[in-house]
């Protein structure tokens, strides 16, 4: 909102000023800088800001081991990179371990040409379909890949478990039983409601942390 009574002339360029004589640009460089004349952006900032480029020569400086200094040069950056290739293609490193540089770059194109695209899609669409009209045997097909048991197993489990959870010896409402089993010798543990298992995970499965809130669950009653 502008102010109802301006100050006096910026003593730099004489527009109305908001502190120390100084306009609202020039006095916050003098709060950024200490010096309201100091001008950060290179002349050709806004020019350079437009080059196609732009966007690729910023990138260089994001990853995790930076630039050559070299590159702190945008026009030398230019000198080294040439045009961009037709089509959709990025900068990446040669050397993922070294930083950006003359000799660590080289033009990649991502797959995305639309006939591949649309190939994906209609897989995946395809596959959607047919897990819904297929829920049994796309459930078999998700034991045995995952925990290497076939649908029989797991219903001789749900049989000795008589539906319920091994844990909270309650039924899951919401889903079908979740498998357990232990993620260092992948041996299957039981079938758990989905409360049951998310805890277990959150406890990292270790007795002595478990046992430990017992015991504070005890102490507190």
């Amino acid at each position: 909102m502008p102010r109802k009574n301006p100050g006096p002339p910026c003593i730099v360029c004489q527009k109305p000023s908001v502190a120390r004589h100084l306009c609202e640009t020039h006095y916050s460089r003098w709060r950024h800088h200490g010096d309201a004349f100091k001008v950060t952006r290179p002349d050709d900032w806004g020019d350079r800001n437009k080059h196609p480029l732009n966007h690729a020569w910023r990138g260089t400086k994001r990853v995790a081991e930076g630039r050559e200094d070299r590159w702190d040069d945008f026009y030398a950056f230019l000198e080294d990179v040439g045009e961009r290739p037709e089509g959709d293609f990025h900068l990446k490193r040669l050397d993922p371990r070294k930083p950006f540089g003359p000799d660590n770059f080289f033009w990649f194109e991502r797959a995305t040409r639309p006939e591949l695209t649309e190939d994906r899609e209609w897989r995946a669409l395809q596959q959607r379909k047919w897990r819904a009209k297929n829920p049994v045997r796309s459930k078999g097909y998700d034991l045995k890949k995952s925990f290497g048991i076939s649908l029989e197993d797991y219903a001789e489990r749900l049989v000795k478990q008589n539906g319920v959870c091994a844990i909270c010896h309650r039924k899951d409402k919401s889903r079908s039983l979740a498998v357990d089993h232990c993620h260092t010798t992948r041996k299957i543990r039981g079938l758990l409601c989905t409360p049951c298992n998310r805890s277990l995970g959150a406890f990292g499965d270790s007795v002595e942390r478990l046992q430990s809130a017992i015991r504070y669950l005890e102490a507190s009653r």
